[in-house]
């Protein structure tokens, strides 16, 4: 998307044209193709996106292939309208785990119920337990929560960990007395009973009310909350993806200012290459070269948003490696016999190839297989709002960085207890010693 509330298409959309390159480079396909990128908008909706593909279908400047859209929505549309066409949707972010039932969709961003693992390997780290999941209603959410939850249970990786309830919740738009009341029975009735670690599964603006509503309940301190990475993209419009970059009050905002500071020590994931990656960095830097070739309408979209190689977002990396994946599917196709260049899904998957950074595998539903992450902690330093990198989860395993520390919820630096500051969540068979009482008359 380039125009919507989340513009990540203005950050990273040139680096199918480095795609290309690529492509080129490494002789995936014969010196007599050529391939072409037309770039369209789908603006994050689902309406715009099936707009765009009809434009695209017939005449002169029909498409061989489609690479996104990078909303989930969008995805589910689009792959429904392709599904009937017999082609395949290779999406670079696209994370609602549902969509891999979809017979002709596939992503090189991993489904966000693969947080599951990530969950799991950063509690087990932390000697935690104990999960409550706390899911806005939208479906994106709802489903992540029913996905992670299931495949902790399933999973034998993830040791003692175990999702004690899933909560879910209508957000309003604005706090509202209702709102509160409700809050406080979910934090008070439901968390604090259950667990000290909480997961929340909804968008940025929903996160800070919970968190806002768990600091007048005195339920920060002595909590550990989890958030999705990708809801922190609208702090400031004009810093995306928080990883390398402080957040200053000035550069967001009207409204925002006075309640980010309650997020300090939220923990968030990122499927993605730390900030410090020299592959990485090289990478951004050719994107960024490559950002005033992309044009929607004569408009050159990635002007504004794009000004330094900083600017360009880490998603840029999946969708390269979308461009390279269709490439490798077609350059299966070509081997088979093709005469059209269309692909088809079992041409791209089932597949491991060099990602522009990492290597990666597909498998046979069309879904990344164990994705490197990273592990972000919200500080607050004294106005300046950052994600910091403060380790990574690779194999199932959770590594620190080095020298880092993570700031918890409510400003304290040593853990947070499993089982409560007053040992109040752990039954006595955990304490390994049982009483008994005798009674005994007539």
């Amino acid at each position: 998307p380039f125009e919507s509330d989340v513009r990540i298409g203005a950050t990273s959309a040139s680096a199918a044209l480095v795609a290309l390159d690529t492509i080129k480079e490494r002789r995936i396909l014969p010196a007599s193709f050529k391939l072409n990128i037309k770039f369209a908008d789908s603006k994050c909706s689902s309406v715009a996106t099936l707009q765009s593909l009809l434009e695209s279908w017939d005449g002169e400047d029909a498409v061989d292939a489609v690479v996104g859209p990078a909303c989930s929505g969008a995805c589910s549309a689009g792959a429904d309208f392709l599904q009937i066409r017999d082609f395949p949707m290779i999406s670079w972010d696209c994370t609602q785990p549902d969509l891999s039932n979809k017979p002709n969709f596939l992503r090189t961003v991993s489904d966000y119920g693969k947080f599951s693992s990530v969950i799991s390997a950063f509690m087990n780290h932390y000697n935690l337990t104990r999960i409550v999941m706390i899911c806005s209603v939208e479906t994106i959410w709802i489903t992540t929560c029913e996905s992670i939850k299931s495949r902790i249970a399933t999973d034998k990786l993830s040791g003692k960990v175990r999702v004690t309830e899933i909560i879910p919740l209508l957000i309003p738009e604005k706090d509202t007395p209702d709102f509160q009341a409700t809050m406080k029975s979910v934090l008070h009735d439901k968390v604090a009973p259950k667990a000290r670690v909480v997961f929340l599964a909804c968008y940025i603006s929903a996160i800070r009310r919970i968190m806002e509503n768990a600091k007048s309940l005195n339920m920060l301190n002595g909590y550990l909350y989890f958030g999705m990475e990708s809801s922190l993209v609208d702090l400031p419009e004009a810093d995306y993806s928080l990883q390398s970059k402080s957040v200053t009050s000035s550069m967001l905002p009207d409204g925002k200012v006075q309640d980010l500071g309650v997020l300090q020590g939220l923990i968030s994931f990122n499927f993605g290459i730390a900030s410090t990656n020299t592959e990485f960095r090289t990478f951004r830097k050719k994107v960024f070269d490559r950002s005033t070739e992309v044009e929607v309408n004569g408009v050159q979209v990635m002007k504004s948003s794009t000004k330094s190689p900083e600017d360009v977002d880490s998603l840029a990396v999946n969708l390269h490696d979308a461009v390279v994946l269709y490439a490798l599917g077609l350059q299966k196709a070509i081997a088979n016999g093709t005469k059209d260049c269309k692909v088809v899904k079992d041409d791209i998957s089932n597949v491991t190839f060099e990602g522009i950074i990492n290597q990666i595998s597909i498998d046979e539903k069309g879904d990344v297989l164990n994705p490197d992450t990273l592990v972000l902690n919200f500080i607050d330093d004294k106005g300046n709002y950052t994600l910091k990198e403060v380790g990574e989860v690779t194999n199932n395993s959770f590594k620190a960085v080095t020298g880092s520390f993570i700031l918890w919820p409510g400003n304290r630096y040593e853990n947070i207890n499993d089982c409560g500051d007053q040992n109040e969540l752990c039954p006595s068979e955990d304490r390994g010693w049982v009483t008994m009482m005798v009674i005994v008359g007539s």
